[in-house]
């Protein structure tokens, strides 16, 4: 899966604290039209300032402390989003995402991808290094026949 990322702004790698995000987000650093971010390899954990930012398309959040998603439950133009190496466990924030077509979730604490069941768009899925069973991998694959998942 390829994605453009002209428009992207890029602040991956650069120890951002929640504290700086929220500045960032409130001080238009990042502004409230931003289509595309990468935020990978930082030291976030509270993504409530990304509420605000409701035309992205691009979100990476990959080897961030993140264990809540409930703050991207109202971006629902995201059509890729990466949120490896977290701490995440729940995924029903994202059952609403219904406009996402890539999802990275490998290296968490996912148990249960029911919640994923209503992504018809998904595309492609990569969940490896989670606690999920085969059982669940082809009940969604049932649900989503046109998503390539990979879970190993």
């Amino acid at each position: 899966m390829t994605h453009k990322y002209e428009d992207c702004i890029d602040l991956g790698m650069k120890d951002i604290t929640n504290t700086q995000l929220a500045e960032m987000v409130s001080g238009g650093e990042i502004p409230n039209d931003a289509t595309a971010l990468l935020m990978n390899n930082n030291n976030i954990s509270d993504l409530s300032p990304l509420i605000k930012l409701v035309n992205l398309t691009n979100l990476n959040l990959g080897c961030n402390p993140i264990s809540d998603l409930s703050p991207l439950a109202k971006l629902v133009n995201l059509t890729c989003l990466n949120v490896a190496v977290a701490q995440v466990s729940d995924l029903s924030p994202l059952s609403e995402l219904v406009n996402l077509r890539g999802l990275n979730l490998a290296y968490n604490r996912i148990s249960d991808i029911t919640p994923l069941s209503k992504l018809i768009k998904l595309n492609w899925l990569y969940i490896p290094k989670n606690n999920i069973d085969n059982e669940q991998i082809d009940q969604i694959r049932k649900v989503l026949p046109n998503c390539k998942i990979e879970h190993i």
